[in-house]
């Protein structure tokens, strides 16, 4: 399986470097600059034919490619003292204006964002299916036994209780949990308008989500309201051999009664403290049924074999306008997220678990396409166009940061070139080069230990 999530996930990721490289390629060509070459993967080509003065490859490893303009080796040649002819620097990186090396430079950044805005555009199209529940919320603070005691989390701050159904936050409406989970996860330190319900009375306050300095995100101190009927359970595991079965809704344990999962949880808590073997009130075709399950407080909530209902949601928008209107807009937000986590590297966060190198987001990309398409084609289509979608964007802004030996280093560099009016020294670029090369090493050396890490200890 680890083999298979691997495969998957190059070739992903091979798609996104591709997209990338395809606009390098498609902006030397309308500026003039010659491609020598221009490759599918990576390797010894297996196949090429010229066409002009290109060379196209297919290479031994179809993963990615690369661009390959005319001039990349005028700096190597200069460095060593060897005189460049004139035809060497005509229609080359070098022989173009700053402004034409401009371009060049943001069209691979451009495309992934153009590649990210159709993928997102195709999936509202296409429809999204994913479970939750409704935006009905359970205060963790009220439940000691299950989570840390802590009474000042910033849901307690701002007042809301377990039972309140949120409508909207942030300025946005909210259908489900995971709406609300979205929208808190993206905004760690940023006051969010919130109107809620509680006994058919809409409230509106304010709630500022804290940071989570282990993964970068925001939380409130909340989970969800998950109701208590049955959607499946394990043969042979505890309730299921106490009798219950799916459908059937728990009511109450040890007489006590229970309207959530966390509820039923802390119920069973309270049981195992007292060492009496609990006893299940549940409901079946309006009959009421009590019966003891011998559940051994070494069990976890996983091993329980007891599945609680959800619901299914879905995501489409069958206007083509509108759905790349989506398409746009969740491009943005996550170019903002992007531009966030910047700013949140600076705010004390756990690097080991938020920084990932390319073993962990390889894995990652094929783990979330060999689930989806587990769940049939459609739903593997969305997810993984949706993650793809994710790191293409990722890969616009990495590359689009003014950091030498990246996109955007090279375009502040000819920037600086354009408003001098004359070139800069070669020694100068090849340092300028070196200090990126040495920056993008230490990025990779330590998202490799991050990635080595996470796989000894997951």
């Amino acid at each position: 399986m680890v083999f298979l999530y691997i495969v998957t996930g190059l070739l992903g990721l091979g798609i996104i470097v591709f997209i990338h490289e395809l606009g390098h390629y498609t902006a030397a060509k309308l500026v003039g600059i010659e491609v020598e070459a221009f490759a599918l993967g990576w390797g010894p080509p297996v196949f090429s034919f010229q066409k002009g003065r290109t060379e196209y490859r297919l290479c031994l490893f179809p993963v990615g490619g690369y661009c390959k303009m005319k001039g990349e080796q005028i700096i190597e040649k200069k460095l060593e003292g060897q005189e460049v002819p004139q035809s060497d620097i005509k229609n080359s990186l070098f022989g173009v204006s700053p402004q034409r090396r401009i371009v060049t430079y943001l069209a691979g950044p451009l495309f992934n964002a153009v590649f990210a805005i159709l993928l997102f555009s195709i999936v509202w199209i296409i429809g999204t299916d994913y479970q939750s529940w409704e935006s009905k919320i359970v205060v963790i603070s009220d439940y000691p036994a299950l989570f840390e005691e802590r009474d000042n989390y910033p849901v307690d701050i701002a007042g809301l209780q377990t039972g309140d159904e949120i409508l909207s936050i942030g300025a946005k409406q909210v259908h489900n949990y995971r709406d609300l989970q979205e929208i808190i996860s993206r905004n760690p330190d940023t006051p969010l308008p919130v109107r809620y319900l509680r006994d058919n009375q809409i409230i509106e306050t304010q709630i500022t989500p804290e940071l989570n300095k282990r993964n970068g995100t925001g939380f409130i101190g909340i989970a969800p309201w998950i109701p208590l009927k049955i959607s499946s359970l394990t043969t042979g595991s505890p309730f299921h051999a106490a009798g219950l079965r799916k459908g059937d809704l728990i009511t109450e344990v040890n007489g006590t009664s229970v309207y959530n999962n966390y509820d039923f949880l802390s119920a069973l808590e309270n049981s195992f403290h007292v060492s009496t073997v609990p006893t299940i009130t549940y409901m079946r075709n309006r009959e009421v049924i009590t019966v003891t399950v011998p559940v051994h407080p070494s069990e976890t909530e996983d091993s329980f074999g007891l599945q609680l209902e959800s619901t299914t949601f879905t995501d489409v928008e069958r206007n083509p306008i509108k759905a790349v209107y989506q398409g746009i807009s969740e491009t943005i937000d996550v170019l903002i997220i992007s531009v966030r986590g910047i700013g949140l590297l600076f705010k004390g966060i756990d690097l080991k678990e938020t920084v990932s190198g390319p073993l962990r987001i390889t894995y990652t990309v094929g783990q979330y396409a060999v689930y989806g398409f587990s769940h049939g084609i459609k739903t593997g289509l969305t997810t993984i166009f949706q993650f793809i979608s994710f790191i293409s964007v990722a890969l616009c802004f990495m590359n689009l940061l003014p950091l030498p030996a990246v996109d955007g280093g090279m375009i502040l560099y000819n920037v600086v070139e354009w408003i001098r009016k004359k070139p800069l020294s070669m020694k100068t670029f090849y340092r300028y080069q070196m200090a990126g090369v040495i920056v993008i090493a230490l990025l990779l050396t330590t998202s490799l230990f991050n990635d080595i890490r996470y796989f000894l200890f997951k």
